[in-house]
């Protein structure tokens, strides 16, 4: 998957959600397939005679590297209308909801980039994005790091102390991160901030989001979204 070489980071926080985005650009036909096969991974359907693309392995062309002044107009234009305030009170709500989405998915990227560091296979199921959709909505995903990075290590030693499966102790770090987030609620703690890590980079679509549409620093990391919207 090819992007503007100027930007750097990942599309999207996790590769689930860019293939997701890739198949809704791809099929509402905003983007192509690049002609260059040499770089197309491909499989033909005997049924059907078309082929079936591998949206993360295959190349898409840059439509900006030729374009004309109609369609620098259109980009500027465009540029303009995602940085207004106009578009932010019409949008709000779709703004919001995907604000939340990208600090979900940046919070299990930590949570199962933990498990790797701690070595608990870590599984994302349903209850594991309804205690991150809490905490998203209290927290930074900063801050949520640090309750992912707690109950890791403490699910990690209990593992060693008692010589139980990696695969029990990864189970309960979901249940972990719930009660120490209830804890805090509670007694009103101060959570410390964590720095992103190096190995989970601001993503281009965060960066498009929260620098350039809501005009902050990371904000989407750094500052609960209750306070930025």
């Amino acid at each position: 998957m090819q992007v503007d070489s100027t930007l750097t980071g990942a599309f999207s926080p996790n590769l689930e959600s860019s293939i997701s985005i890739l198949r809704e650009l791809h099929e509402g036909r905003i983007i192509k397939v690049s002609l260059e096969l040499s770089g197309l991974r491909h499989i033909l359907n005997p049924e059907k005679p078309k082929f079936q693309y591998y949206l993360n392995l295959i190349r898409w062309p840059n439509p900006l590297n030729h374009y004309d002044d109609e369609a620098k107009k259109f980009l500027a234009q465009l540029d303009n209308k995602i940085r207004s305030k106009v578009f932010l009170k019409t949008s709000y709500d779709d703004v919001v909801a995907l604000c939340k989405e990208l600090a979900v998915m940046e919070s299990c990227s930590f949570l199962i980039h933990m498990g790797d560091e701690f070595k608990l296979p870590i599984k994302i199921g349903p209850k594991t994005i309804t205690i991150i959709e809490r905490a998203v909505t209290t927290y930074s995903v900063a801050q949520v790091y640090n309750f992912i990075w707690r109950a890791c290590k403490f699910s990690a030693k209990y593992a060693r102390d008692k010589n139980i499966p990696s695969i029990r102790a990864a189970n309960a770090v979901i249940g972990n991160i719930e009660r120490s987030m209830d804890r805090a609620l509670a007694d009103n703690w101060e959570i410390k901030a964590f720095r992103r890590n190096h190995a989970l980079p601001q993503s281009i679509v965060s960066r498009v989001l929260f620098n350039d549409m809501l005009h902050t620093n990371d904000g989407g990391f750094h500052q609960v979204i209750s306070d930025i919207l």
